[in-house]
């Protein structure tokens, strides 16, 4: 690679990578042993300067960097073309792509969602600026976002809700026996699996209720009644949709409704949603 290596999508045949001062480079490694450059983008940040992280959507790339987000088209791989720009108060450490909406991990700032229904004119919708600010990594996992931060003691991982962009919230803060969150990822909805500087550390970590479909905080007949929207009506699924598999059997069925219909009223079995 001609510049220093950061961050890397794969995807098909193609391998998409935040390349430093040398920009977004597009890499063919359908043979593993002839790699090849298919092509690039270096106009960065005013002539190139520090690509950092790389989200790819269709044939949109979004790349973060020394002080802010490209919008990059990539349908023609030999000749991308930018789009737009956001630009950040910082590096732009992470880029996480869901929908029409970016979220970015902003470095000594905070994270930032930010709408790219229009790829030429990306428009900031919330800001979430916590005790810390020094988000390193991002994922992504229903509602929620996982916010690595880089030397942050007590809140090494900060867990947000992201069901309104425009209202970013706090579910939790984890604290690790290091200080630097440096990636996390949520395992059937029950397992926090967190990297920090000393280890992997892995935590139980229900953030939903088991058959809580409706997502309420609390079962009750309501649930029942989103439940059967849902499966016979063609109304909005459980999220999760794991909530919804009430038995555990791993089918979203009529078993589910009868199954916490006894739990509620008949003293049945709890909820084993896996």
């Amino acid at each position: 690679m001609p510049g220093r290596a950061h961050d890397i999508v794969v995807r098909d045949s193609l391998a998409y990578v935040a390349d430093d001062t040398a920009g977004l480079r597009i890499l063919n490694v359908s043979d593993i042993y002839q790699i090849s450059e298919v092509g690039f983008y270096n106009e960065i940040y005013y002539g190139g300067q520090e690509a950092t992280s790389v989200a790819i959507s269709d044939t949109i790339a979004y790349v973060g960097g020394l002080n802010g987000m490209k919008i990059v088209n990539i349908a023609d791989l030999a000749n991308p073309v930018g789009l737009g720009f956001y630009e950040a108060s910082g590096y732009v450490w992470c880029v996480r792509v869901r929908d029409t909406v970016a979220y970015l991990a902003v470095g000594n700032t905070g994270v930032a969602a930010v709408d790219i229904s229009d790829p030429a004119q990306p428009v900031e919708l919330g800001f979430y600026s916590g005790s810390c600010n020094r988000p390193w990594k991002i994922r992504l996992h229903d509602k929620y976002a996982l916010i690595g931060n880089y030397t942050c003691n007590g809140s090494e991982l900060v867990i947000l809700d992201i069901s309104d962009p425009t209202n970013m919230t706090v579910a939790c803060e984890i604290n690790t026996p290091g200080n630097v969150g440096m990636d996390a990822a949520i395992i059937k909805n029950k397992y926090l699996y967190l990297l920090d500087q000393r280890g992997l550390f892995i935590y139980n970590l229900p953030l939903y209720n088991c058959a809580d479909v409706n997502g309420s905080g609390g079962l009750n007949i309501l649930d029942v009644t989103y439940l059967i929207g849902y499966l016979y009506k063609g109304e909005p699924g459980p999220l999760p949709p794991s909530t919804g598999d009430v038995d555990g059997n791993g089918i979203d069925n009529i078993l589910d409704i009868t199954y916490l219909i006894a739990f509620l009223y008949k003293s049945g079995p709890a909820p084993v949603c896996l």
